[in-house]
């Protein structure tokens, strides 16, 4: 059976519309958008609770907000299988790739087979646009696609 991987790229304030898979058109995203047509994009994603913790629980576990409304630590969640569990069980090398130190905390602890993130101290205008957060972002996820290709492929 051919290797099978799975990455998850979480940026927090980028909208779905800034990229050519959902119809931008203002702005060329062609690696993106490559990417998205070689892969499986999910477009919706139904979250019962405002806050980033319901978000992810929703993403990670598919699970609802606690009848009480209080979120709690995802890690958590005990037995209840979440995307890391069901990739790996599946036989899917999966990786995380994120600008948000809580997102990237949380993959580890759920067991990601690997988790890779940005930090930026302050925000900053970028040179160039291979110097955006996001464009780094991108190269980040791009090496990370790059590592689970053939040894030879050079």
């Amino acid at each position: 059976m051919p290797n099978r991987y799975a990455i998850v790229i979480a940026v927090d304030g980028l909208r779905a519309s800034a990229l050519g898979a959902y119809g931008n058109t203002w702005h060329p995203t062609p690696a993106l958008d490559r990417l998205a047509s070689e892969s499986l994009v999910f477009d919706w994603l139904i979250a019962d609770s405002p806050q980033l913790a319901g978000f992810y629980r929703a993403a990670w576990f598919g699970v609802e907000t606690p009848r009480d409304g209080v979120e709690r630590d995802l890690t958590q969640l005990g037995d209840v299988p979440n995307l890391a569990r069901c990739l790996e069980s599946s036989g899917i090398q999966a990786a995380v790739t994120t600008d948000d130190q809580w997102v990237a905390e949380q993959a580890d602890q759920l067991g990601f087979g690997e988790v890779r993130g940005l930090e930026f101290p302050e925000p900053a205008t970028a040179e160039a646009v291979a110097d955006t957060e996001l464009a780094q972002l991108f190269a980040i996820a791009a090496d990370q696609i790059e590592s689970w290709g053939p040894a030879d492929a050079e």
